[in-house]
């Protein structure tokens, strides 16, 4: 998640050379026919969906797994939520190199071209300089365009019938001079800019990011970390937003604000375990040694434990899994093992298992005789 959403400010490079923008067409029909579904589940439904978000990727650029994942993820949630969206995403590479990411148990249809030449790529993506990017098709007409971690705010807008697609159009055009702003390395235009497109979508992850760009390369620290504050406080129901927030903290050596925060998100999100489950995640993956605020990390992992046990799928592994490295930090190494045991037996025959495995191994191996 972190190396996503450090990369998205790159997006704004790939306005100016785009192949599809937002009110351009996209017959989804017209290339159905030469797309071939190797993983993920079809859409189904009695009558055609509403709209289709379709994601454009290359297996050989180095966030692609992740990227996929965190797609995966937001379609799994968006079928229970709006089951009128139909997902689909669309490989650069051959059946042979896409299935190398493995992609067992994708709920994600992930598609490849039949035809060698590639012709969807070269009419749709041919010039795209940020790979992936994500749109949304309805009626034929690409109603947005952007990048992966916009989209799960993107489809709420459009679930909730907020979304304004004459908004949207002005976001692109401002996009665009945020992209001339930011060629120019002038920081006070770069900033002038941002806050021209905030003042729009206050959590514009584009524009944010521009800012912290801003703010880092000239040594200003403390601006940073005002403006992640900020927008947190303002959406406090954007979980990427505060995973960016513990990222900055992390980054920057700030403990006691960690550990505050930390502590504020476990609160904040414990009534919605699809985002606290990527926060906890990201912050025993990444948080020092020592940072984590144990008993909140082992509250958090019962709310998961809560929600997922015995419901099958990769959220019930994960679940389980965070439970015993929660449970490792705080020296209950019989409790780790047994969460670990149940990670290991929901990932039987997935790509994760011989991992999980080594996991448990460890523990097993520092389990007191």
């Amino acid at each position: 998640m972190k190396r996503l959403l450090l990369a998205a400010v790159a997006f704004v490079f790939a306005l100016r050379l785009s192949a599809v923008e937002t009110g351009g067409a996209f017959d989804w029909n017209g290339i159905a026919p030469s797309l071939k579904r190797i993983a993920g589940v079809e859409w189904k439904a009695e009558k055609p969906p509403k709209a289709r978000v379709v994601v454009f990727f290359d297996p050989s650029t180095p966030l692609s797994q992740e990227t996929l994942r965190l797609l995966d993820t937001i379609c799994e949630q968006s079928r229970s939520a709006a089951p009128d969206f139909a997902f689909a995403a669309i490989s650069r590479q051959s059946e042979r190199r896409t299935k190398e990411l493995f992609l067992n148990g994708f709920t994600l249809p992930v598609y490849v071209e039949t035809k060698p030449e590639r012709p969807v790529w070269g009419e749709y993506a041919r010039t795209e300089v940020m790979i992936p990017f994500v749109l949304v098709e309805e009626n034929g007409e690409v109603r947005w365009k952007g990048s992966p971690q916009e989209l799960e705010s993107v489809l709420h807008e459009m679930r909730s019938g907020t979304y304004r697609y004459d908004t949207q159009i002005k976001l692109e055009s401002l996009r665009k001079e945020l992209q001339n702003a930011i060629q120019t390395s002038l920081p006070q235009v770069i900033l002038a800019s941002a806050d021209r497109i905030l003042t729009i979508r206050p959590s514009d992850m584009i524009a944010i990011q521009a800012k912290l760009y801003v703010y880092e390369s000239t040594n200003q620290p403390r601006l940073a970390l005002s403006l992640l504050r900020e927008i947190n406080a303002k959406d406090k129901a954007n979980a990427d937003l505060r995973t960016l927030l513990l990222d900055y903290l992390i980054r920057n050596g700030e403990y006691e604000l960690f550990q505050k925060e930390f502590k504020q998100a476990c609160a904040d999100f414990s009534g919605a375990p699809d985002k606290l489950i990527r926060l906890l995640a990201f912050s025993l993956q990444n948080a020092p040694f020592a940072w984590l605020p144990v008993r909140e990390a082992r509250n958090a992992t019962a709310v998961l434990l809560k929600t997922y046990d015995g419901k099958g799928g990769r959220y019930e592994a994960i679940a389980h899994e965070l439970a015993a490295h929660a449970a490792c930090l705080s020296c209950d190494i019989e409790t780790a093992v047994r969460e670990q045991e149940k990670a290991l037996a929901a990932q039987k025959g997935t790509e994760f298992e011989e991992q999980s495995r080594m996991v448990l191994n460890y523990y097993r191996s520092i389990q007191p005789k």
